[in-house]
């Protein structure tokens, strides 16, 4: 079987971070405004954009781009 290795990065980040996209803990909800919460993440050289979608799905009230250059 063959797998991207953005799409194996973003899986492995994710077991070894408990579920998370990032190591940064960031709050629990994204629809939930919170004083100073990012509201726009941009990807920069973000391959395939599976990080990208898979960021989009999980933090629903936070812009994400993704520009591959």
């Amino acid at each position: 079987m063959y797998m991207h290795s953005d799409t194996l990065d973003t899986r492995l980040i994710r077991e070894m971070s408990g579920g998370s996209l990032t190591w940064h803990m960031f709050p629990p909800s994204w629809n939930v405004p919170m004083p100073g919460a990012l509201k726009k993440v941009l990807d920069i050289g973000c391959g395939d954009g599976t990080w990208v979608i898979e960021a989009a799905k999980c933090w629903r009230g936070c812009e994400v781009v993704g520009e591959y250059l």
